[in-house]
């Protein structure tokens, strides 16, 4: 087994922890555009604000999925 120089090992502790989790929720919105195709739209939401409701109302588009909390990591 290969050890990492003093240095090496530091840098990659560090990189880890630089890396903060934070809190998304995910939003699945779909519509057809025929009766053969349709179209998903997701949505990756990391505050507290909703997808404004035009969004479904103009566009078409209805909410077919959410998401609790996820922790995500980069």
């Amino acid at each position: 087994m290969k050890l990492e120089p003093p240095e090496e090992m530091a840098s990659a502790v560090y990189n880890e922890a630089v890396k903060v989790p934070f809190m998304a929720k995910f939003l699945v919105f779909a519509r057809r555009t025929s009766p053969m195709e349709g179209q998903l739209r997701i949505f990756c939401l990391t505050d507290d604000v909703d997808v404004p409701a035009t969004f479904s109302e103009e566009e078409g588009f209805v909410e077919v999925a959410r998401s609790t909390d996820v922790e995500v990591r980069c």
